[in-house]
């Protein structure tokens, strides 16, 4: 069985993002910036496959997902971002305790705490694996 969901559920997710974006979208991209916090967010997500950079929730390619307004993130980690949603974007922390995840809505500056204190870890695990 496959990881993602039926090819039957992408096609209507894709037709759904097409119409959106023929019908709904005033600005269909979303700045570098925004596109690039949402990857950010979906690599530390537990639907992220990082072989294929595919959400196994939706099916969907994750780096044009990312760069379109009309698309939203099906677990809520990110919104569609269009006039109604300006302003929006409430950090969200996923957390696993006893086989469960918990979702917990962060201040920003803590996020980008996090974000740092990420880098940090990555960047001394690499040298460390270079130094052995």
């Amino acid at each position: 069985m496959s990881d993602y969901p039926s090819l039957q559920k992408q096609g209507k997710n894709l037709l759904k993002t097409v119409s959106d974006l023929l019908n709904k979208s005033k600005k269909p991209f979303v700045s570098d910036e925004i596109s690039k916090e949402r990857m950010e967010i979906c690599t530390r997500c537990v639907y992220y496959d990082v072989s294929q950079i595919r959400c196994k929730k939706c099916g969907c390619f994750l780096k044009p997902k990312t760069k379109f307004a009309v698309n939203g993130c099906p677990i809520g980690a990110w919104p569609i971002l269009d006039e109604e949603w300006v302003g929006y974007s409430q950090p969200i922390l996923r957390m696993r305790i006893f086989g469960w995840y918990i979702d917990i809505m962060i201040p920003h500056i803590l996020a980008e705490f996090i974000v740092k204190i990420e880098k940090l870890i990555d960047t001394f695990v690499r040298f460390v694996r270079k130094a052995l």
